[in-house]
């Protein structure tokens, strides 16, 4: 699974940002740090998409529709054949297969596989060091209580040093066994592997420290042995990105919205829907709805609220429509929630437009 070439791009919509991927995809190379490599795929894609085409026209201009791959009026040159495994505690592991169209995959990475939790944004265990050196616009990642274990080996003349705070969990970011258990993965998808390899593989003859290793195999002969993601013809949800934690841009009444989700080929895989309650001024002090509800103390209001909200989050995933039932909700207010603000961010992610107005980024903290 490389990180070098990420590309995630629309039809001739978005040119000048297709030039500007086209022209970095060649100079891109692996660093030598394993948490800068995750740090990399999870700031383009968030280590989702790594099938992607060095220098090639993913998006052609318009031809006929009847020559088009995608009869929405664009040409996608690869397919996706993906797996996915959603814990309660809002973790999602997905293994994807992508394949070239016209069947010449030398210049694709074939396979992938991450973690991202859709429920919970912020866990010290990932906060990371952002080392930057002089001019240099590429600062290298350490994690943060590495760093803190022996400062001076980071210290230096030119050097500083920026607290990094990731706006979302990504797996094989929170500690070293993880990134080591990345490593490994690595190092098993690799891209002249064939699928049959792969599915041949004996998982006894593999040990991780932080996955089930029954779980990345079996989601890997999942996605070997499955069919190809049927594609959206809606260009509007290929804008987004393949994995989104976003909130609504203000605290209103004191709480946000907070809508986690998973995308493949312009379809909406996976959503978490939920409810932020603010308690302070720091970037993490609220708490959610969710854990108010497994914990035991939410109110009866807030419980009939979070079943309305389950029941939303299940028909946009049925329907790959984000308001979709909007019945169901519109003008509805439960336990001082007022659901018409869900809507309109519903709408918003379904005109997949200024999306960036919901993605919420913590600035970095000089640490001198």
């Amino acid at each position: 699974m490389k990180t070098e070439s990420i590309l995630r791009a629309l039809s001739e919509a978005r040119p000048a940002y297709l030039d500007e991927a086209r022209a970095s995809a060649g100079t891109k190379t692996r660093s030598r740090h394993p948490l800068r490599r995750a740090a990399l795929i999870a700031a383009t894609v968030a280590l989702l998409v790594s099938g992607v085409y060095a220098g090639s026209v993913l998006f052609p201009a318009k031809v006929p529709a009847t020559e088009l791959h995608n009869p929405g009026g664009f040409d996608v040159a690869w397919q996706e054949k993906t797996a996915r495994s959603v814990c309660d505690d809002g973790w999602v592991f997905s293994f994807t297969q992508y394949t070239n169209k016209d069947g010449n995959d030398l210049q694709l990475c074939r396979y992938g596989f991450s973690g991202v939790n859709l429920r919970h944004r912020f866990d010290d265990a990932y906060v990371q060091a952002e080392l930057h050196t002089g001019d240099d616009p590429s600062p290298t990642l350490v994690r943060y209580e590495d760093y803190l274990r022996d400062p001076a080996q980071y210290s230096g003349d030119g050097v500083r040093m920026d607290l990094y705070v990731p706006d979302r969990l990504i797996w094989g970011m929170g500690s070293a066994a993880q990134a080591r258990d990345m490593e490994k993965i690595e190092a098993i998808l690799t891209n002249d592997r064939e699928p049959a390899e792969l599915l041949a593989l004996d998982p006894a003859e593999f040990e991780f420290e932080t996955i089930d290793k029954e779980l990345f195999f079996g989601l890997m002969r999942e996605a070997l042995t499955g069919e190809p993601r049927e594609e959206r013809t809606d260009l509007n949800y290929w804008n987004h990105q393949p994995a989104e934690i976003l909130v609504e841009p203000q605290w209103t009444d004191g709480y946000r919205f907070q809508i986690g989700c998973l995308m493949s080929s312009g379809c909406v895989d996976e959503l978490f829907i939920d409810v932020l309650y603010r308690t302070g001024e720091g970037y993490k002090d609220y708490v959610q709805l969710s854990d108010l509800v497994e914990d035991g103390t939410a109110t009866p209001e807030q419980r009939e609220a979070w079943a309305l909200i389950q029941t939303v989050a299940e028909q946009i995933k049925e329907e790959e429509y984000f308001p979709a039932r909007s019945d169901l909700y519109r003008d509805k207010t439960l336990a001082d929630i007022d659901f018409n603000r869900l809507l309109r961010f519903l709408n918003g992610l379904n005109e997949g437009k200024d999306l960036s107005r919901y993605a919420e980024h913590i600035e970095a903290a000089d640490m001198g």
